[in-house]
């Protein structure tokens, strides 16, 4: 029987420790998004917003993390841990599904929380930078999702490399391609400070809602060169090097840095290197 004041050991004291910590960290990270939240949601849908995300931190599965049934029995409820997944379940789909906010109220408070920053780091006389990039989230095994088409799977590709001593795999001839949506992110930053993440976008190539990739990255850069224009330089990696996007680039006028390809050579009008 445990005495009536018990005393923790030290690791308990600092496993305990650090998990406040960390509450509090989400908690000032995620308090400008639900002040916003709160004038269109009701308290109990806010709570379950912030509830949600410490599931998914508490989970940590990149597999199973966004399933709603797994969400859901890692939610605590209104009276501890919940005992079943029905209840959080529950929470979550209704959380989803109001009508009293959408993307939309997403999308504007990452536009003023990057602008705030925005504002800062030009009061400060700093390069301002705008790093763009896109990935993919894996679905492999879904089919009937709506918005979904094939994607480029880098898990295939990281688990079938070859390693010294373990294994030895024939490099495939095409690169394996799942189901999955499109993502394409871009954050504001400077030399120093917290990146802000501005725009995010979730795209897929096939079936009614198909775009192309060049034009939704042309949608993102025209939207941030309307909003700030000539303060932004623009940082892209190498999938962006290319004779087209150079062009986009030249007919908006931006600042820009891309990681360029060394096999990806410049000519004149001669055909001249």
């Amino acid at each position: 029987m445990p005495p009536k004041y018990a005393i923790l050991m030290q690791p308990d004291q600092d496993e305990l420790k650090l998990s406040q910590e960390l509450a509090q960290l989400l908690e000032s990270f995620l308090g400008p998004l639900l002040v916003v939240l709160d004038k269109y949601l009701d308290k109990r849908l806010v709570r379950t917003l912030v509830q949600c995300c410490v599931a998914i931190i508490r989970f940590r599965n990149n597999q199973r993390g966004l399933l709603l049934s797994e969400l859901g029995s890692y939610m605590e409820g209104y009276h501890g841990l919940s005992k079943t997944a029905t209840a959080g379940t529950k929470r979550v789909g209704k959380l989803i599904r109001s009508l009293k906010w959408n993307v939309l109220h997403i999308d504007q408070f990452l536009l003023e929380e990057a602008a705030t920053e925005v504002e800062r780091l030009h009061g400060l006389g700093q390069r301002i930078l705008c790093i763009m990039d896109g990935s993919v989230i894996e679905k492999a095994e879904s089919t009937s999702l709506e918005a979904i088409g094939p994607v480029l799977s880098s898990k295939a590709k990281r688990t079938g490399r070859s390693r010294k001593g373990l294994l030895f795999n024939l490099p495939p001839l095409r690169p394996i391609r799942v189901m999955g949506m499109e993502w394409t992110g871009t954050i504001i930053t400077g030399l120093q400070g917290i990146p802000r993440l501005a725009v995010m976008r979730w795209w897929t190539t096939k079936g009614a809602y198909a775009e192309k990739m060049r034009e939704k990255e042309e949608e993102i850069l025209r939207l941030l060169v309307r909003k700030w224009g000539p303060l932004l330089t623009f940082v892209f990696d190498r999938g962006y090097a290319s004779g087209p996007w150079l062009q986009v680039l030249e007919k908006l006028g931006v600042t820009f840095i891309i990681r360029w390809i060394k096999t990806h050579l410049f000519t004149d009008q001669e055909g001249k290197q």
